[in-house]
């Protein structure tokens, strides 16, 4: 039997949806992506209340600039709206699911395997060290 600190399987779903992205397979890097995304998130949550902090993760962040325009642009709910394609390729739902997914699958890959970077950064205060990932942010320009 295997044993992987979370940590670690994060990295590995990270490093994964970064070589799907660069193979232009977006959809399965959406999914590994995202749920990077979600350990890295819930890794800075917990550091937070470990040192009674608040530092927002990456979605929080994105919700906040969207916030300024959701007038404009019509989002009530930006967290809903930035993970309904996610959520639809992962799951099927009731009546109201379409049998049909559309999107931009390549940005909406970029913003979750970004999101995922961004909060490790925000809990460490610097990149991953891990080729791929360093690779990856020089491409995308994350810093």
């Amino acid at each position: 039997m295997a044993k992987y600190l979370k940590e670690e399987i994060a990295f590995i779903q990270l490093t994964t949806a970064i070589e799907l992205f660069n193979k232009r397979n977006y959809i399965s890097a959406i999914t590994l992506g995202s749920v990077a995304e979600e350990l890295f998130s819930a890794f800075l949550s917990h550091y937070n209340k470990a040192n009674n902090l608040r530092i927002p993760n990456r979605a929080e962040l994105d919700k906040g600039m969207f916030d300024l325009t959701k007038d404009i642009l019509g989002i009530e709910d930006y967290i809903s709206y930035r993970n309904r394609t996610r959520n639809e390729l992962k799951h099927h739902g009731g009546e109201n699911n379409k049998d049909v997914v559309s999107g931009d699958f390549k940005s909406i890959a970029l913003m979750h395997i970004s999101g995922a970077i961004t909060n490790y950064k925000l809990r460490t205060n610097k990149l991953p060290k891990h080729k791929i990932i360093t690779d990856f942010c020089i491409e995308q320009g994350i810093s």
